[in-house]
């Protein structure tokens, strides 16, 4: 019994050791009313930027792809989608207007 709790303690320790030397997967840190959430892929770079005021999504929100390229600019108001969103692909740009959750435009340059 004492060398199987041996050899699970020896196997596991290579997976304990790398997930200390880990980049955290989320931050937060406060900017005046606002609270700023960003979030990290595996490597380190920045997957996403947002704010919250009062626990809901409020203002900009700022998303990347694993190469730091910008991919959607979005923005809430109390916690709701409002204002025009930007998706930004290889071929394309496409702009979606909410307000109040709900679709009121979309525009697809190409």
């Amino acid at each position: 019994m004492k060398k199987f709790v041996w050899i699970m303690i020896l196997g596991l320790a290579p997976f304990v050791m790398q997930a200390n030397n880990t980049v955290p997967q989320e931050t937060y840190e406060a900017s005046g009313d606002q609270v700023q959430k960003t979030t990290y892929y595996t490597d380190g770079t920045v997957k996403e930027i947002g704010y919250y005021t009062d626990k809901k999504l409020d203002g900009q929100w700022l998303r990347y792809d694993e190469n730091g390229d910008l991919q959607t600019v979005a923005f809430y108001k109390d916690g709701k989608k409002n204002g025009v969103w930007t998706f930004i692909k290889p071929n394309e740009i496409l702009t979606v207007e909410y307000m109040n959750n709900k679709v009121v435009n979309t525009v697809a340059i190409r």
